[in-house]
């Protein structure tokens, strides 16, 4: 079987003691053929270039899932792309009886003046995370949620949301507090439907 220098990456003669090249002490445990020729000086190297290409990818997951509006505010992105766009499906994940949503609520927009193009932007301002232990009586008491939903949810913000309709030349900014809730591991709008569209 031919081996290859540890050391040097040289290829070494079976039963040799010694690198004809560099005179390393031949090891039992050498590369072999069809192994990558990797010199003892350079596996540090790519052993530590490795380790910083893994943490690289944790950072950037770690920064993906803190900046992109994943979990908590991933409902409220949801709501205004659902309400732009007049799409049922993103905007029944949206809230947690979504479900029970009817085309009719476009109606709503429609109506006013007989506009039909609008535009809803929604800016989180402000987020308070909820204790686990006042997550259901917050919930319940404060937002009227459902008693159901409210011992479900296993983590919950409120978040200060400023809304903005613009229709036309019209325009309407509004302050308000959304709650957000993780409910079967899916971070949902708990609230009731009818009241929030």
């Amino acid at each position: 079987m031919v081996k290859f220098c540890a050391k040097c990456g040289r290829e070494i003669q079976e039963g040799a003691k010694f690198c004809p090249a560099c005179g390393a002490p031949v090891q039992n445990a050498g590369l072999t053929a069809g192994s990558p020729q990797v010199s003892a000086k350079s596996s540090p190297k790519m052993i530590i270039a490795a380790v910083g290409a893994a943490a690289a990818i944790v950072l950037i997951v770690i920064g993906v899932k803190l900046f992109s509006g994943a979990g908590y505010q991933q409902p409220i992105e949801n709501l205004e792309k659902g309400l732009n766009e007049q799409d049922m499906d993103l905007l029944a994940e949206t809230f947690v009886d979504g479900e029970f949503l009817s085309s009719e609520i476009f109606g709503v927009f429609e109506s006013l003046g007989g506009l039909i193009d609008y535009e809803v932007e929604l800016e989180i301002k402000d987020e308070e995370k909820l204790d686990k232990d006042e997550i259901a009586e917050v919930l319940a008491e404060d937002y009227g949620v459902e008693s159901m939903y409210a011992q479900k949810a296993a983590a919950a913000y409120i978040l200060e949301v400023e809304m903005t309709m613009t229709m036309g030349e019209y325009s309407e900014e509004e302050t308000t507090d959304i709650p957000v809730a993780k409910i079967d591991g899916k971070w949902v709008i708990p609230s009731d439907v009818s009241e929030m569209l």
